[in-house]
C-alpha cells in the first residue's frame, strides 16, 4: 500500500510537472486569430480564458492547440490538465492588441520649395507603427527609396520636383500611407552679365 501511494506521487509529479502554453503569434491586429499550444504531456484538458474578465472555462476546447476567436482586447489562456483526478494548470498564454497602423502626416524642412541641389528633410508626425517605408514620385508612379526606412528621411541634393510619402505599419496590422508632400524645385540662379549704358 505504501509503495502504491509513492509510486503514484511520482509518476504524477513526472507526467503532470507544470505545462508551458505558448501564443503563436503573441502580438494580432484587432479582429485577428491566435494559435494557442500547450507543450507535450498527459491527461484530459479544458482550455480556459478571461475574456470576460475572468477564467472561465470554454467548453468544447479540449485538444492541445486552441485557436482563438477573433480579439479585440489583450487575453490570457491557460490550460487545465487533470490527471487520477487531480488538475494541475498551466503556464498562462497572453495575446496583446497591436494598436492600428496610422500614416500620420509629413513635415518638411526648409520647406516645399527649394533650389535645386538643395536637400530636403522629411519627417513623419502622429504616425503610428514601427515598420516605415518613404517612397517618391517623380515621373507619375511611385517608387521605393532604397534604405529609407526611419520616420525622418534626408533626400539627397534635389534636381527634380516630387511627390513623397511613406508607408507605415504596426506591425502586424495592415500598412497606412502617410499624407504627400510635393516639393517643387527652382533653378538656380544665375547672375549673368551687367552691361553699362555709354
Amino acid at each position: 500500500g505504501l509503495f502504491f501511494i509513492i509510486a503514484f506521487f511520482v509518476f504524477q509529479g513526472n507526467v503532470n510537472a507544470q505545462r508551458t502554453a505558448t501564443a503563436e503569434p503573441s502580438v494580432v491586429c484587432a479582429g485577428q486569430t491566435s494559435i494557442i499550444k500547450l507543450s507535450a504531456g498527459l491527461g484530459t484538458i479544458v482550455w480556459q480564458t478571461d475574456a470576460s474578465g475572468v477564467f472561465v472555462d470554454m467548453p468544447g476546447r479540449t485538444y492541445d492547440t486552441l485557436l482563438t476567436p477573433p480579439l479585440t482586447a489583450t487575453t490570457h489562456y491557460r490550460a487545465i490538465i487533470t490527471i487520477l483526478v487531480i488538475p494541475d494548470t498551466s503556464t498562462i498564454a497572453t495575446v496583446s492588441i497591436a494598436p492600428p497602423s496610422d500614416g500620420g502626416s509629413i513635415i518638411v524642412s526648409p520647406g516645399s520649395t527649394v533650389c535645386k541641389g538643395t536637400p530636403v528633410t522629411l519627417q513623419l508626425d502622429n504616425n503610428v507603427g514601427n515598420a516605415i517605408q518613404w517612397q517618391v514620385d517623380t515621373t507619375g508612379i511611385f517608387d521605393t527609396i532604397p534604405g529609407a526606412t526611419a520616420s525622418t528621411y534626408q533626400t539627397p541634393p534635389l534636381s527634380k520636383s516630387g511627390v513623397y510619402r511613406a508607408w507605415v505599419s504596426s506591425t502586424p496590422c495592415p500598412a497606412a500611407l502617410s499624407s504627400t508632400t510635393s516639393i517643387t524645385v527652382t533653378p538656380s540662379s544665375v547672375g549673368g552679365l551687367a552691361e553699362a549704358d555709354i
